[in-house]
């Protein structure tokens, strides 16, 4: 949790992948090896002080990605309440220009442009893209 300007805002994923065996309106009381995994991912959160953690069956990819996400985190920290609405704005509607964005957001292109610096917008996608690629290759 962050608190000051921005607020008491924070955020804590562990993404399990997996299988489910049993699947309940509650999620504590759900089974099977994502879920296992997701809850081994909380616990590794723990103890690297992370907010983000993806377990899997393949270790070498978890490794990776959990550096790409510690890495973003850097600045994901630091997003104000308008760097999170343009992320996601972007992720929402991945094919609008800066232009389009603004007018969704309904701020100029150039203001657009300087939250896109800040917000560090490229390397965040560059991070969901290794993401996805990666598992697109091991799920082949």
């Amino acid at each position: 949790d962050q608190q000051g300007k921005q607020g008491p805002y924070g955020v804590r994923i562990a993404i399990g992948l997996g299988d489910f065996d049993f699947v309940a309106p509650r999620v504590f009381e759900c089974n099977g090896s994502a879920f296992v995994r997701a809850n081994e991912g909380f616990e590794q959160m723990e103890l690297r002080k992370a907010q983000w953690a993806v377990a899997s069956p393949w270790a070498e990819w978890d490794r990776e990605m959990n550096l790409y996400l510690r890495l973003a985190e850097t600045f994901m920290n630091q997003w104000s309440r308008s760097s999170a609405a343009l992320m996601e704005a972007v992720l929402l509607h991945p094919e609008m220009t800066q232009s389009e964005l603004g007018e969704v957001l309904g701020i100029r292109q150039n203001s657009v442009s300087g939250r896109w610096r800040r917000a560090h917008i490229e390397e965040t996608l560059a991070v969901l893209r290794a993401f996805q690629d990666g598992l697109l290759t091991l799920l082949d």
